[in-house]
C-alpha cells in the first residue's frame, strides 16, 4: 500500500486564459524517507498542463516517468510524494529533483533542478558525506560516522577523510538544521568543549546546516573552522592531510517558509527603519524607531527582531536597541533592498566632466539629491569623479536644465528615486542637496566600477567620525 499523493491548492488565477497574470507557479517535490515517481495519471492531475515528463535523481541512476494527456487547467498546486509504486521500485531516497515552473495555461514550462529540502540532522549529514565525496579524488574516501560519544556531550557525527598514503583526516561535526548569527558563539563554544576533550580529533570542526547566510560563513572562515550546507556552500580545510575544498552554492535560503517573521531587508518600512537606524544614535525604542522612521510599531518590531538575529543590533531586556552594527547594517541592506533596483531613467553626458553638474543643479527648480562619488567626494575622495548620480523626481525636467548631451559618453545618470526614502536627512549645500552619508553609502556599495570601493572608504570614514555626522 503505496501513501497517497499530498495535495495543496495554490491561489486560483483569472478563469479567462486571455485575462490571467504571467505569474509563474512551481511544482516542487519536498522530499521525506523517499520519493515517488509518479505513475503515468497525469491525465486525473490537471495541474499538470504542458508538463512533458518528470525526472528524480538519486544516487546510482536517475527514474523518469512521461506524462500524458495533460489538459489545460487554471489552477497551482503543491504536492509532496513519499514512496515509489512497484513500476519504479528503488530502496534508497533520492538526493534531488526536478521541479517545473509551468504558466497558468500550461504554454510554458521552466525546468529548474535542485537539492531537496533535509528534513532532519541526518539527512543533513548524508548530503555533507555525499557532497564531499563528490569533490575528493577517486584515491581519497570519504566516511561519515554519527552520533560519536565525546565527553559529557555528544558530536553529531565524525567525517573521516582518508588520503592515499593511509594519513586520515578525523573532523569533528556539529549538525543543526538552522543557524543564526545569534546562535553561533554558544554552539561554537559547545563544540570547542567537546573536541578538546577528545586528542583524535585532527582537524578544525565542521558546521552543517540547511542553509548558512554570508554573514555566518565569513565569521566561521574568520575563526578557522569549515562549513557547509545543503545548498552547496562548502569549505573543507586540514593540515594533515592537506586538504583545502571550497565551493559556492545558494546565497539566499531556497527553503524559506512563508511565515510572517522578517527574513530580509527589502520592502520600503524596512528602508525607513534601517535608514533611521543609522541616522540617529541609539538608545532607541520600538514606539521612537516608529515615529523617526515613519513605519507601523509591528513593522518596526519585526524588523529589529530580525536584525538582532542577525546581530546587526544589540538590545537591551527591555527590548530597547543599545548598539548598531553600521558597516554590517548598510552592506546587509544594500543587498537586500537596493541591490538591482535603482534604473538610470536619463543618462548624458556633460564634456566639462561631473562636477559641472553642481554648478547647474541650484538653478533648476525640481526637488533632486546628489548621491555617489559626488556626494562622497566631501569627506572621500579616491580619484575624480567619473559619473554623477543624481536622485530626481521629474529626471527629464532636471536633465533639460543640465543642459546635457548625447554626443558623448554619459558621464551624468539622472536616476528616479526607488523610495523617497533616499530624500531623507539630506544636507544642503551651497544650494545642492545631497543625500545622507548612510544613502550614499549605500548606493556606492552597489554601484559599478570603483564605486564599491568608495563605498568602503566612507564606510571607515563614518565608523571614525561617527560625532561629526550621526544626529
Amino acid at each position: 500500500m503505496h501513501a497517497p499523493v499530498s495535495w495543496k491548492r495554490g491561489p486560483r488565477p483569472s478563469s479567462n486564459p486571455s485575462q490571467s497574470s504571467p505569474t509563474t507557479w512551481r511544482k516542487l517535490i519536498t522530499r521525506r524517507s523517499q520519493v515517488r515517481i509518479l505513475p503515468p495519471l497525469y491525465a486525473e492531475r490537471p495541474a499538470f498542463a504542458g508538463l512533458s515528463s518528470f525526472r528524480a535523481n538519486g544516487p546510482g541512476g536517475v527514474g523518469s516517468r512521461e506524462a500524458t494527456s495533460c489538459r489545460p487547467f487554471h489552477m497551482s498546486y503543491r504536492f509532496a510524494a513519499h514512496e515509489t509504486p512497484p513500476t519504479v521500485k528503488r530502496r534508497r531516497p533520492f538526493h534531488s529533483a526536478t521541479c517545473f515552473e509551468i504558466n497558468e495555461t500550461g504554454a510554458s514550462v521552466k525546468r529548474v533542478t535542485g537539492d531537496i529540502r533535509p528534513e532532519s540532522e541526518l539527512d543533513l549529514l548524508r548530503s555533507v558525506e555525499r557532497r564531499v565525496a563528490e569533490r575528493m579524488p577517486r584515491s581519497w574516501s570519504v566516511s561519515m560516522d554519527r552520533e560519536v560519544s565525546s565527553g559529557p556531550g555528544r558530536l553529531d557525527g565524525v567525517l573521516i577523510v582518508r588520503a592515499p598514503d593511509h594519513q586520515t583526516a578525523i573532523i569533528p561535526v556539529e549538525a543543526k538544521l538552522a543557524v543564526s548569527p545569534r546562535d553561533l558563539p554558544l554552539m561554537l563554544e559547545q563544540v570547542r568543549r567537546l573536541v578538546a576533550e577528545d586528542p583524535a580529533m585532527t582537524a578544525p570542526p565542521l558546521i552543517v546546516a540547511r542553509y548558512l547566510n554570508p554573514r555566518v560563513r565569513a565569521s566561521l572562515v574568520e575563526q578557522g573552522l569549515s562549513y557547509a550546507d545543503a545548498t552547496g556552500n562548502l569549505r573543507l580545510t586540514s593540515e594533515r592531510p592537506a586538504i583545502y575544498v571550497e565551493a559556492a552554492g545558494a546565497d539566499a535560503d531556497p527553503w524559506r517558509g512563508p511565515e510572517k517573521a522578517t527574513r530580509s531587508l527589502s520592502g520600503r518600512p524596512a528602508a525607513k527603519i534601517v535608514r533611521a537606524l543609522v541616522d540617529f544614535r541609539p538608545p532607541v525604542g520600538v514606539r521612537e524607531l516608529a515615529a523617526r522612521s515613519g513605519a507601523s510599531p509591528a513593522t518596526v518590531s519585526r524588523v529589529v527582531d530580525y536584525l538582532d538575529r542577525e546581530t546587526l543590533v544589540r538590545r537591551d531586556e527591555r527590548g530597547t536597541v543599545t548598539d548598531v552594527d553600521i558597516v554590517a547594517l548598510l552592506r546587509q541592506w544594500s543587498g537586500d533592498y537596493f541591490g538591482g533596483r535603482v534604473r538610470p531613467s536619463v543618462t548624458g553626458f556633460e564634456p566639462r566632466g561631473p562636477l559641472r553638474v553642481l554648478e547647474r543643479l541650484p538653478g533648476i527648480a525640481a526637488r533632486s539629491a546628489v548621491t555617489g562619488s559626488l556626494s562622497a567626494r566631501r569627506v572621500v575622495e579616491l580619484a575624480p569623479p567619473a559619473m554623477a548620480l543624481v536622485y530626481a523626481d521629474e529626471p527629464e525636467r532636471v536633465a533639460g536644465g543640465l543642459r546635457l548631451r548625447d554626443n558623448g559618453p554619459a558621464n551624468v545618470v539622472i536616476a528616479r528615486p526607488p523610495d523617497p526614502v533616499v530624500y531623507e536627512r539630506a544636507d544642503l549645500v551651497d544650494g545642492v542637496t545631497f543625500c545622507a552619508w548612510s544613502q550614499t553609502a549605500v548606493d556606492l556599495l552597489t554601484g559599478p566600477g570603483r564605486s564599491p570601493a568608495e563605498g568602503e572608504g566612507l564606510l571607515y570614514w563614518m565608523v571614525e567620525n561617527e560625532r561629526a555626522w550621526r544626529r
